[in-house]
């Protein structure tokens, strides 16, 4: 394991802070929704017409590029198989962000940005994602009903 932390350059800190969420169930990212699903759009090309200024097949690339399948499990995202924190299928049927808020375009843009900006509590990193590809992120994820 410990080499594992060392190739992926991820602090050990972060490693059970995630593990302290996922076991207290403090990311609620599943919003009382059950977590069905799991394929994206059925003609293999993801699309979402929800998120203005997003494109769902950019998003799937996003995703890739910000590393959030070293967490997630995402499906339609080749490696995104982590469960360090919740899976994403179903996501586009949440009610909710983090049981936070509720699961709206801008709110999933900004969770994307900034999670500690929508729950403080949350062990979700701040990654960099430009708003361009938080949109592009949140139109995939609208995808995986």
């Amino acid at each position: 394991m410990n080499s594992y932390l060392k190739r992926f350059h991820v602090p050990a800190f972060a490693v059970l802070a995630l593990a302290g969420v996922v076991l207290l169930g403090l990311t609620g990212c599943g919003g009382g929704q059950p977590q069905t699903g799991g394929a994206p759009a059925s003609s293999g090309t993801p699309t979402a017409a929800t998120v203005p200024g997003g494109n769902a097949q950019q998003g799937q690339q996003a995703i890739s590029k910000y590393g959030c399948g070293s967490c997630h499990t995402i499906p339609g995202v080749q490696g995104a198989n982590a469960t360090a924190a919740p899976s994403l299928a179903g996501f586009a049927g949440r009610s909710q962000i983090a049981s936070t808020v509720p699961n709206t375009p801008d709110n999933l843009v900004k969770w994307i940005q900034n999670p500690k900006s929508v729950k403080p509590s949350t062990a979700m990193p701040s990654v960099g994602v430009t708003e361009p590809d938080a949109k592009n992120i949140a139109a995939y994820l609208e995808t995986l009903k």
